[in-house]
């Protein structure tokens, strides 16, 4: 391997590790390398709410566009209580088996190094 890949990888490693403490798939130039690690913040994004809709037996759970590809599951909520994690960025999933009983449902969307 010659020392200009070992240069890109090094390179290409920090811009990964810049971009996912942002949330963020964006291009960082390496001259910008010193001003993004000044400018991250210690605190972790947050992910967007999904979309969910009831239809007969099925919970479309559909993700909110700002989330980008973040978003490893959703965590199933009835009345407060987790009831299960769905995986992937779009679901349906039988809403039967989540919710046994009557309540109030919510989504969250969950992915590494994001606030719960």
């Amino acid at each position: 391997m010659s020392k200009t890949d070992n240069l890109i990888e090094f390179l290409t490693g920090i811009a990964n590790v810049i971009r996912e403490k942002k949330g963020t798939s964006d291009l960082i130039n390496p001259q910008r390398f010193r001003e993004e690690i000044e400018n991250l913040s210690s605190e972790q994004p947050q992910l967007y709410a999904p979309t969910i809709e009831l239809s007969d037996a099925y919970l479309n759970i559909i993700n909110n566009a700002n989330n980008g590809d973040f978003v490893e599951y959703f965590d199933v909520y009835v009345n407060g209580t987790n009831v299960g994690s769905v995986v992937g960025t779009e679901s349906q999933c039988a809403w039967g088996e989540y919710v046994g009983e009557p309540g109030a449902i919510t989504v969250a969307a969950r992915g590494t190094y994001f606030i719960d």
